[in-house]
């Protein structure tokens, strides 16, 4: 699925890495608007940027299973990180199964969450989704998004300030265009994350 961004300037994508100095709101200086909301915050939100997720229907990122017998899971998240700022979103007509308005204009968030996934010795980590519901976002190759998540007791991530080896990405409906509370999440929400992976024993082709 093709994830698209109107940017008032330029078009770009929609997770471009942003360095922040100590001043973190140095490289949006005069891009962010400060909004308002019914639950009493006030939250940042971009003023360059429109997000527009037209379907939610992703691909699976990786669902060969390794050894059938040799499965193991993790539910819900060790850590989590979230983006400073908000940005407004359109949303297709997949919105309306989960109470919202395809008409209406949406504040979202990128959040990111983690799992601690121990080694196995000999055995290699080898991660699967089983099917969409349980699982948050991964950015593939050609710039266009899966189901599924990166990292791992094999290949950890590089991030040394969070407890776990393991990373997904979800996104947070946070509020409306008008700043009431909507408190949604797609592809999952982060409460029915579930880290599928299967173990492969090198002992058997290592002599």
């Amino acid at each position: 699925m093709k994830v698209y961004i109107k940017n008032l300037f330029l078009l770009a994508a929609i997770f471009t890495v942003v360095c922040c100095s100590e001043d973190i709101d140095f490289p949006l200086r005069g891009k962010l608007d400060e909004m308002a909301t019914a639950d009493g915050n006030s939250i940042k939100v971009r003023n360059d940027t429109l997000c527009i997720f037209p379907t939610d229907d992703f691909e699976l990122s990786g669902t060969t299973v390794v050894d059938e017998n040799n499965v193991e899971v993790l539910k819900r998240y060790t850590d989590s990180k979230t983006d400073f700022y908000w940005m407004k979103a359109k949303l297709g007509a997949w919105c309306e199964d989960i109470g919202l308005d395809s008409n209406k204009e949406y504040i979202i968030r990128r959040e990111y969450y983690y799992q601690a996934i121990a080694g196995n010795g000999d055995y290699v980590f080898c991660p699967f989704v089983p099917d969409g519901s349980h699982m948050g976002l991964v950015e593939r190759g050609d710039g266009d998004f899966a189901i599924g998540y990166r990292g791992g007791p094999n290949a950890a991530i590089d991030e040394t300030d969070v407890m776990g080896n393991c990373k997904t990405m979800i996104i947070h409906i946070g509020y409306d265009a008008d700043g009431n509370v909507v408190d949604k999440y797609f592809p999952c929400s982060p409460s029915d994350l579930e880290w599928h992976y299967s173990w492969f024993d090198m002992s058997s082709i290592i002599q």
